[in-house]
């Protein structure tokens, strides 16, 4: 593995040196760390270079200096549309990712988001597509408010603040990862804690998870734009998503031309190690009957 920066400010890290890329994009105020490494080692035994990455405000990557906009306005966005005005969107982030390829010299890669990531992902396969050879959504939407508008139990995990230290943090994320999966099997705590272990020095800030937050509220409804990727994509989601409902992914499948979805009846937003031979599997598939 090697890291690096590049000239926005966003770190990452190469696993690999396939002939192919896939680059993978975590979701709102997760580090890349939890791309975890046997994951990362599984698509590279499968023959591909792979690039995880962290967002703005998380990780090593920079971190704004503008404040987000406040918890009541975030409410009035989410609650009455009103319109925000965030300090970065999710385009902004999606150039970020174009920006770890240029300096890699990737022309074009197959690009894996989550959640937020999943958004991230969407946007720029809609907007670059010479850049996307195949796109992979993990339980993500459109952002249609009918179908992908977060529970307010969703949001209210989101916005929870951790008490000060390291213990607290640990506590808060291992709470934050159970809630999340809401139910699914499979709940690993000593690694949850293994993550936040290692996502301690680069921890979100509260204002952090709010900009996240803001720009996936403010991006609306992209159902038109993901109307026009035409790269292979496969859309993959759990049954025991808080945030994200199945409707979510059926509408996300029916925007974009020729999609396929996987269901999996285990599966919460915040992954453990069961469920990556899993994920890996079906990424791998999806690239080699694209390019089949």
């Amino acid at each position: 593995m090697r890291t690096a920066t590049t000239s926005r400010g966003t770190e990452y890290d190469v696993f690999g040196d396939g002939p192919d890329t896939i680059v993978l994009i975590m979701g709102l105020g997760v580090q890349r760390l939890s791309w975890h490494r046997s994951f990362c080692d599984a698509l590279v035994d499968a023959g591909f270079r792979v690039v995880r990455l962290d967002n703005r405000d998380v990780g090593g990557s920079r971190r704004e200096e503008r404040p987000p906009p406040s918890l009541p306005q975030i409410l009035g966005a989410w609650l009455l549309r009103r319109k925000l005005r965030p300090p970065y969107t999710l385009y902004d982030l999606a150039d970020d990712v174009l920006v770890v390829l240029d300096d890699l010299g990737v022309a074009s890669a197959h690009v894996v988001g989550v959640s937020m990531g999943g958004m991230i992902a969407q946007i720029l396969a809609a907007r670059n597509p010479e850049r996307a050879r195949t796109l992979t959504s993990l339980m993500s939407g459109t952002g249609r408010r009918a179908v992908s508008k977060p529970s307010l139990k969703g949001v209210s995990i989101l916005l929870r603040r951790p008490k000060p230290g390291q213990e607290a943090f640990e506590a808060h994320l291992v709470r934050l990862a159970r809630d999340l999966c809401n139910g699914a099997e499979g709940f690993d705590e000593a690694y949850l804690r293994e993550i936040a272990r290692a996502a301690w020095p680069g921890r979100p800030t509260p204002d952090g998870v709010r900009r996240h937050l803001t720009a996936s509220i403010a991006a609306g409804d992209r159902t038109r734009a993901c109307g026009t990727i035409r790269c292979p994509t496969l859309v993959i989601h759990g049954t025991h998503d808080p945030l994200f409902s199945v409707a979510a992914a059926h509408q996300l499948t029916e925007a974009i031309p020729g999609a396929r979805l996987e269901l999996m009846d285990d599966l919460g937003p915040a992954f453990m190690p069961r469920h990556w031979p899993r994920i890996a599997d079906l990424i791998v598939d999806h690239i080699r009957r694209a390019s089949a």
